[in-house]
């Protein structure tokens, strides 16, 4: 792949556990859908999503709109740095600022020397941002980039992190992006991954990291954004 670059990770033969409760119940309780029983939306929720407090007793906002098939996700804006169904989140320290895509890519901002941006999103040149990457079996594939080949597709929006879950195949990713607290120049993907199948599998987890910068400048005159690329 041109302008990006994999990062392996063989992960061996892959057992279920021989109880049924612990990773079956775990990866239940990782799926599940955030809402209130009551199926009612928190105040301030919108067509896009819902409002809810995670794990940690903090709000986050629950993605749910699919932006490829439903037109109303559609936003007249002007070409370059967002695509036109991109909503995006931010996540971040005082150091670096990362843009967190709908379609689960992230894009990593950082402000000295000049505001830049180290890993943009290019498809057509053959980049592709960073912070997805691909499961596979060597039969199956999933991806946390949307909409991933899965059966299910969970997008969270938390306080200081995105977080993608997707399952199918019998298998399931959990994919937190954050950076940690302080001025570290760095994010932080952590992956959690589980076999839901009855047997054994050989799993391998192909990481994307983006790397192509681009110089972001704002002129005080037109206050418009002029982006140059440095492949």
């Amino acid at each position: 792949m041109t302008g990006g670059a994999f990062c392996r990770l063989w992960l061996g033969p892959w057992r279920r556990p021989k109880s049924r409760r612990g990773r079956s119940d775990r990866c239940c309780k990782i799926l599940a859908d955030p809402r209130p029983s009551s199926g009612e939306k928190a105040y301030g929720s919108g067509y896009f999503g819902e409002w809810f407090e995670d794990e940690i007793g903090l709000p986050a906002f629950h993605y749910t709109c699919d932006q490829i098939n439903d037109q109303r996700a559609v936003t007249n804006v002007n070409a370059g740095l967002l695509a036109a169904t991109e909503h995006i989140h931010q996540v971040g320290n005082d150091r670096v600022v990362a843009i967190a895509s709908n379609y689960g890519h992230v894009r990593v901002r950082q402000d000295e020397g000049a505001p830049k941006f180290l890993n943009d999103y290019a498809p057509e040149h053959g980049y592709f941002g960073g912070g997805f990457g691909y499961l596979t079996d060597g039969k199956a594939m999933l991806s946390t980039f949307y909409p991933g080949n899965a059966d299910s597709f969970e997008r969270v929006f938390g306080v200081g992190y995105f977080r993608k879950r997707v399952s199918g195949y019998g298998y399931a990713v959990d994919q937190m992006i954050f950076a940690p607290f302080g001025d570290d120049p760095v994010l932080v993907s952590q992956v959690t991954i589980a076999n839901a199948g009855a047997h054994e599998a050989n799993l391998r987890w192909d990481r994307i990291l983006g790397v192509l910068g681009i110089s972001v400048l704002v002129p005080l005159v037109h206050g418009d954004f002029c982006r140059q690329k440095y492949p």
